[in-house]
């Protein structure tokens, strides 16, 4: 390139940057005054966070809150939230629950964060920005799509994402519409004439072909075009400026920086932010004067006026860590003190998994392990599992040995988690290590909290974890263990107390003696953790052996014991009882309110919301996609629960279980029969939940209903067989009761013999209570919305259905084919929850009082 001959710019405007914007850039952000969505997409260096964040800053806006990612997700919401509860007044309780709740990862975060959000009162535009989001997952742009959308839940706000590509590999983003706009890298490079007024505004006069050289070397990048910028300010000529990043980098920002400045950068780089006291702690001397250098002399260290944080660019901290990882530009002993230094200023922030992985880093294994075990009762370990696998992996043994309370918090991660492999190799070695111990009481109470770990071990033998309960009482001087917290979820997120200790068919009624006789001595060990549990276990017998009167008033007495004690997940368990024994009675007021009163699915959510208790959000959506399966209405059911469980499923452990309960009745009813055959078989064959044995009960109806369906009528005897050999015995007559309407054919062959006589009955006799239970509801929840339920062709064959008309009849009068009438018959019943004619009538009935 010619030698630019121009004066170089006078001292006073060296390291001074003009910004500079299109006029089609300015022309493609203006939308984003009034879209609620607007996505930003262009790889790093386009300048789209620069471009987005002055644009708005001129435009005037009420109120502009940005935050930024960088690599890690960790962290993002936690500062998003405290941004809110900074920027407006009287909403810390709102943002402590969003903050709680956590970076919402699918439709049920998402939805209890719109809910959290209604209770902020957004100023009239309000922008949001969220940058970096490439390195979020991609169902937080699900997360902004919703939050745009629902005005309701924040008038005013707008929402802009700014992205490298990262999320359009997974989906196509939004396509621009009258409420959404995207802005992609198209609109971000300079043209040669645009680099020309860029220079101009800088002082600097190029000529076309300049122009046009330097773009064919830059892209257009406006990055790379402050650089050369930079380089020409020191060098008074850009025809050697370098070809690539890393060396344009090095020569114009790293070299123009006094060694402080890179000494400090370097005591820095693990950080993805920082402020003015930090950086002073950090480098044990007051970092302001430096600071001031960094952002000055180049706009690769930005300063954000809200969070009073500085935020290295992306470009600038990959190669401030490429430096730093080299061991022969910085020494790992260096290094070492430096991660160590940052993980001792994250604990004091706080921020007490990112401090241990800063130790990890250093080697700091014992500050690490210490810390991890400094509130032992304290779950925090199942949140960043990974960090804590890698950590004990890597930790000397004579520091494990030192440090033995981590290991029982890292075993309770691994129960808690389900990663029983990893929970017994940790339990073997911890019974090694409190064997060795020496007599006195210090090794007692070790060994008194092995025994809690050995009775998980032992789940779900009551009697076998009651012995190790007793141990560690007697072992703990009846002091309670450290290893639990009272109000953490004794279900682990499952709705259902019976599928966790029903293990061995023909022996409930000693099972449910036993939970009595035991919990007592659970309850002095854990400070009433779990109450009401033995009563619920009992209570839920009582409703598949049809006591449903009984099974009423004990729950009722689980559910006063659990509100007593705060235990949420049992009061989860109970009011999921209470629903199906609603179903039972017709009570569709009981399930979804009057107007006035919550209904209980409604109380569920809210009790999550009172308490903060999120953990169990998934477990809510369960139990309501149990309700809307056995109400046949396909289309309510939360839509995680129609799919496979995702590997990384926020559900706990043994919620997982009862998913498939309502998954596999979710299948029969879409008709993907195939699909569900191949699933099940392979579960059970592999001994999926073979403790729970009320997944083999429901696993064998479904196999049985799937194959039915399918013609394969011998396997499908044979699984309902398996199904009635283990259920019968114990009276469990429910899972077949709930699921008579896929398997009646097969049931009365099944049971047609003379000692099975008084099943049949009482299983019949159940069944028709809880389809006329069903058919009560569905008139109360279906009637006033079945114009809207039906397509306008179907509400003409189902108004004259209810006149009567016959198939045929209907045909003629609707002028069109027999069989297309029994085609909208098919969905009209399915929609409507319905199986036969006299149902849709009663539905019918029900809407003479609405506009139809």
């Amino acid at each position: 390139m010619a030698k630019v001959t121009q004066k170089r710019p006078a001292p006073a405007q060296t390291g001074k940057t003009v910004r500079y914007f299109s006029k089609r850039l300015l022309d493609a952000l203006r939308p984003m005054l009034t879209n609620p969505l607007t996505l930003v997409e262009a790889p790093t260096g386009y300048g789209k966070s620069v471009a987005v964040k002055d644009f708005l800053e001129k435009a005037k806006v009420t109120m502009l809150v940005t935050i930024a990612s960088q690599s890690s997700p960790e962290s993002f919401w936690p500062d998003f939230c405290d941004k809110l509860a900074h920027n407006i007044a009287n909403v810390e309780d709102a943002c402590a629950a969003l903050k709680k709740l956590g970076l919402p990862r699918d439709f049920t975060q998402t939805r209890a964060a719109l809910n959290l959000l209604r209770l902020i009162s957004f100023p009239p535009d309000t922008f949001l920005v969220f940058d970096d989001c490439h390195n979020l997952p991609r169902s937080f742009l699900d997360f902004c799509e919703s939050l745009a959308a629902s005005q309701d839940a924040s008038p005013g706000v707008r929402v802009v994402c700014v992205t490298r590509d990262g999320w359009a590999s997974d989906r196509l983003v939004p396509r621009p519409n009258a409420s959404q706009s995207r802005i992609d890298q198209r609109v971000f490079p300079l043209t040669p004439q645009e680099i020309r007024d860029y220079y101009a505004k800088h002082g600097i006069s190029l000529s076309p072909g300049q122009a046009r050289e330097l773009h064919a070397k830059t892209d257009g990048w406006i990055a790379s075009l402050y650089l050369s910028l930079a380089w020409y300010q020191e060098h008074g000529e850009i025809s050697s400026f370098p070809p690539d990043i890393v060396a344009r980098v090095r020569e114009t920002v790293y070299a123009a920086l006094s060694a402080e400045a890179r000494d400090l950068l370097f005591t820095l780089t693990p950080l993805e932010r920082f402020t003015a006291v930090q950086a002073s702690r950090l480098h044990k001397s007051d970092a302001t004067a430096l600071l001031g250098e960094l952002t000055g002399k180049n706009a690769f260290v930005a300063y954000d006026r809200q969070s009073k944080a500085y935020f290295p660019h992306a470009i600038f901290r990959q190669f401030l860590l490429a430096l730093f990882n080299d061991d022969t530009i910085l020494p790992p002993e260096r290094r070492r003190r430096i991660y160590r230094a940052c993980g001792e200023m994250l604990k004091d922030a706080g921020e007490l998994a990112s401090a241990m992985e800063a130790w990890h880093k250093a080697g700091e294994f014992e500050r690490a392990l210490a810390v991890l075990e400094s509130d032992m009762s304290r779950n925090m370990v199942t949140e960043r599992a990974g960090l804590y696998v890698a950590m004990f992996k890597d930790c000397p043994e004579e520091i494990l040995e030192r440090r033995i309370g981590a290991s029982f918090k890292y075993a309770i991660a691994a129960f808690s988690a389900g990663d029983f492999q990893a929970f017994g190799t940790r339990l073997a070695w911890l019974a090694q290590r409190c064997a060795s111990l020496p007599q006195n009481k210090n090794a007692n109470r070790w060994r008194g909290e092995l025994h809690v770990l050995l009775a998980l071990k032992e789940f779900n033998d009551i009697e076998a974890m009651s012995g190790n309960h007793r141990l560690a009482l007697k072992l703990l001087k009846e002091e309670a263990t450290q290893l639990y917290d009272p109000t953490s979820p004794w279900t682990l997120g499952s709705p259902s107390v019976l599928f966790m200790f029903y293990r061995e068919s023909g022996k409930l009624q000693g099972e449910l003696l036993q939970m009595h006789e035991c919990m007592p001595y659970y309850y002095q060990l854990t400070e009433n953790h779990g109450a009401g549990a033995e009563f619920l276990m009992e209570a839920e017998s009582l409703y598949n052996a049809g006591e449903f009167d009984q099974a009423a008033q004990t729950c009722q007495t689980a559910l006063s014991r659990a509100q007593h004690r705060a235990q949420l997940g049992n009061e989860f368990c109970a009011k999921f009882l209470q629903m199906r024994l609603a179903l039972l009675k017709g009570d569709a007021t009981a399930l979804f309110g009057d107007g006035k009163n919550l209904g209980l699915m409604a109380d569920m959510r809210g009790l999550i919301a009172e308490r903060r208790d999120f953990y169990l959000l998934h477990t809510a959506d369960v139990c309501e996609g149990w309700l809307y399966a056995a109400l046949g209405l396909y289309d309510n059911i939360p839509g995680w629960l129609r799919e496979p469980l995702a590997g990384d499923s926020p559900l706990y452990a043994f919620a997982k279980g009862y998913y498939y309960l309502v998954h596999g009745r979710v299948q029969l009813l879409a008709g993907a029969y195939a699909a569900l055959i191949g699933q099940l078989n392979a579960m059970l064959q592999a001994g999926a939940f073979q403790k729970n044995l009320l997944f083999s009960v429901y696993g064998h109806i479904y196999l049985a209903a799937a194959f039915h369906k399918t013609n394969q009528n011998t396997e499908a005897a044979s699984a309902l067989k398996s199904a009635l050999d283990t259920a019968l015995p114990d009276a469990l007559y429910m899972p077949f009761v709930e699921n008579y309407d896929l398997i009646c054919p097969l049931l009365a062959k099944a049971l047609s013999g003379k000692e099975h006589k008084d099943d049949l009955t009482r299983i019949e006799v159940l069944a028709k209570q809880l389809q006329e239970g069903r058919e009560v509801v569905l008139q109360e929840i279906v009637a006033p919305n079945l114009s809207a339920l039906l397509s306008e062709r179907e509400l003409e064959v189902a108004l004259l259905v209810g006149k009567g008309l016959s198939n045929n009849e209907i045909a003629e009068k609707l002028n069109i084919k027999i069989r297309t009438v029994k085609f909208h018959l098919t969905f009209i019943y399915e929609k409507c929850g319905v199986k036969k004619r006299e149902g849709l009538r009663k539905i019918l009935n029900k809407s003479k009082n609405n506009t139809l």
